[in-house]
């Protein structure tokens, strides 16, 4: 059986996104030469922009996989965010694209064609990508690749895109109301600045470490239990950062003053140890730094620039 960190399936995961990825273009953009309508151009838009963008988290994934080394000692995985970003900001300048488009068409008259064909392609692409979408996230978390699950969550976004577009071209054959075409198009134009920003944001936060709460909360429970336990008399410090399947952890361990190094160094392992089963199949780098009770003593101004945010510290 494959370990859980072999990359394999991760690769062939993201390989069959690209791939689809250059279907749902070409069939799209084969069904607005059909129709003409601008809401399956602009569907189409934003499918060259997933192209370009599942083109770069491919990269990505391969890059955040390597190994650490002397020049990137936490790794490659912040390229994760960087692929995000990249996507982010393709998407944003799609939905403007669309967005003027549309506006045009308005004011320059419509010319729609055979919808028929047109919707039976979208609805086909969109039901593909809902099947894929759903794979890439299956194995981006059973793997806990981030690269992943957003490129997945895209794609999933990208059908609900595509059904929208089936909506809206469905009542414009119906209705005969052509106007309707556009202002689909305008809806699909700001929906996708939505998911635009939203992996922007996701970028920004994962750029600048933010701290993921479901993780903080398990790491404060197990150390107060410990705690509680007398393993340790407390701790403070508690940072730690999460980048694809890797987490890095760091905690001041308060230990009681009468234990020797040596039986303080077998508490503090099994403080680790516990600390790793709360996270199955990742790659977990574990810094604990063993202070004395009377530590103060040793900082009577607290740690220089040293936030205790993520920090348990009780008083006796």
């Amino acid at each position: 059986m494959k370990s859980v960190s072999s990359p394999d399936v991760r690769y062939v995961a993201m390989g069959i996104s690209v791939a689809v990825a250059v279907v749902m273009l070409v069939g799209k953009m084969s069904a607005f030469w059909i129709t003409g309508s601008y809401a399956i151009l602009s569907d189409a838009a934003e499918s060259v922009v997933h192209l370009l963008a599942t083109s770069f988290a491919a990269f990505s994934l391969w890059y955040s996989t390597q190994a650490p080394d002397k020049s990137h000692p936490y790794g490659h995985g912040k390229i994760a965010y960087f692929s995000a970003g990249f996507e982010g900001a393709l998407i944003a300048v799609a939905a403007l694209g669309v967005f003027g488009l549309a506006v045009h068409a308005f004011f320059s008259g419509i010319m729609l064609g055979a919808l028929g064909v047109g919707l039976v392609i979208t609805f086909i692409l969109a039901v593909i990508n809902a099947l894929l979408g759903a794979f890439l996230v299956m194995i981006g978390r059973r793997y806990h690749s981030l690269v992943l699950v957003a490129n997945g969550k895209n794609v999933l976004a990208d059908m609900w895109t595509s059904f929208g577009v089936v909506l809206g071209v469905l009542l414009v054959w119906i209705t005969g109301w052509k106007w309707l075409d556009p202002l689909v198009a305008i809806v699909i134009a700001i929906h996708i600045s939505i998911i635009a920003f939203s992996l922007l944001k996701s970028a920004a936060q994962g750029l600048l470490d933010q701290a993921c709460p479901e993780n903080t909360a398990l790491l404060q429970a197990c150390l107060d239990e410990h705690v509680r336990s007398e393993h340790m008399k407390n701790y403070h410090q508690l940072r730690h950062r999460q980048v694809e399947n890797m987490i890095w952890i760091e905690f001041h361990a308060i230990m009681h003053c009468s234990l020797s190094l040596e039986e303080a160094h077998k508490r503090i392992t099994q403080v680790e140890t516990a600390i790793h089963e709360l996270f199955p199949g990742r790659k977990l780098y574990i810094t604990s730094h063993l202070e004395p009770c009377d530590h103060e003593e040793a900082h009577p101004k607290g740690h220089d620039e040293g936030t205790d945010a993520l920090s348990s510290v009780k008083t006796d």
